[in-house]
């Protein structure tokens, strides 16, 4: 601004019409641990540690699950698709405890290699199916994108198996990936932690 020559590359400070300014993580705790990576299958059974597998109709969509260490993420091919219509019958979930009233925020990040497969949340309680959050699809291919969603915790419910689903329409098969995952009791999203964030403080 003052004609002060800097080698490409350098950082330099310009003042603006507000000063300058220092960003600081605030405080969180993601409830999935450090589970929540998703980049560890310990027992080599393709479902990275801490989640579940499940299929609940292999005869609609089926698939194999699998660590993608290249990735650091949770792979599912869906190898099987006799769906008509869009359906998620396909995933991982991990269970966490909560209480009536808790406003908890989920994220992630998925990918896929075929736009017609996507990812949603789905929540189940001690009383059964809850809810779930709207379907979101990819633009394009192979670039992890991060979806947050946020839920109130009903009366009389005490946990929540958290489920982290494959969306596939109608006859679609590919490769799905997810990592990343986090579930925090605030009414947004912060940047990810794998456990517990303490507030920055400046001094």
């Amino acid at each position: 601004q003052d004609g002060t020559q800097v080698r490409p590359g350098v950082p330099r400070f310009e003042p603006g019409k507000f000063g300058q300014a220092i960003m600081v993580e605030e405080g969180t705790t993601n409830l999935f641990d450090t589970y929540g990576l998703m980049n560890a299958d310990s027992n080599s059974d393709g479902v990275v540690d801490g989640f579940t597998s499940y299929k609940r109709n292999t005869t609609v969509i089926d698939g194999t699950f699998s660590l993608d260490i290249t990735k650091n993420a949770q792979k599912i091919t869906v190898t099987v698709n006799n769906a008509t219509g869009t359906t998620d019958y396909i995933g991982v979930y991990r269970q966490i405890s909560v209480t009536a009233g808790d406003v908890i925020t989920f994220s992630a990040e998925f990918a896929t290699d075929n736009t017609g497969l996507g990812f949603n949340f789905w929540l189940a309680g001690n009383t059964g199916y809850l809810t779930q959050s709207p379907q979101i699809f990819p633009s394009s291919v192979g670039t992890f994108q991060r979806v947050t969603w946020t839920y109130t915790v009903p009366s009389g419910i005490t946990f929540l198996n958290v489920y982290l689903q494959v969306i596939a329409n109608a006859g679609v098969k590919g490769n799905w990936w997810c990592r990343k995952a986090q579930a925090e009791k605030k009414p947004y999203a912060t940047s990810f932690i794998d456990g517990t964030r303490s507030p920055e403080t400046l001094t």
